[in-house]
This record gives C-alpha cells, structure tokens and sequence, in this order.
C-alpha cells in the first residue's frame, strides 16, 4: 500500500479521485466516496467537483500553502 500520493495541483479533481480509488480502494469494488476540503481554521469542507483543477481549492493566501482532503465514503 502506498504512503500517499503525489499529483500535480494542476491535475482535475477527477484524477485525484481515480488515484485514490487504483492506489487504496481498488479491492473493495463497489466503494463509493467523495472528496472534500477541509479548512481546519474554520471548522468547514466544500466537497471537491470532479471537473475542478486541484488549486481551485488551494487558499489564495501566499501563506496558504497547503490543502487537506478528507475521502469520506457514502
């Protein structure tokens, strides 16, 4: 099992949803899950649209340079 996953903030949020589902979830065939931001500061999460690039959900802050993503089954 990988440690994680790298991808290029570039890439659709789609991309990101089929790596997640070949690197972690590909045994449990009918699986379904969504992908949401998370702001920690503010207690809140967007769920993540699939036709998005992955920065669209980046802080525009300078500081703001990370992003957590909670895989949350349904």
């Amino acid at each position: 099992i990988p440690n994680g996953i790298s991808i290029s903030k570039n890439e659709l949020v789609s991309t990101l949803r089929t790596e997640i589902w070949n690197n972690y979830l590909i045994e449990y065939r009918n699986t379904s899950f969504n992908l949401r931001t998370v702001n920690i500061e503010c207690r809140e999460y967007m769920n993540m649209e699939p036709e998005k690039k992955i920065s669209d959900y980046f802080d525009p802050k300078p500081s703001g340079i990370s992003i957590h993503i909670l895989v949350k089954a349904n």
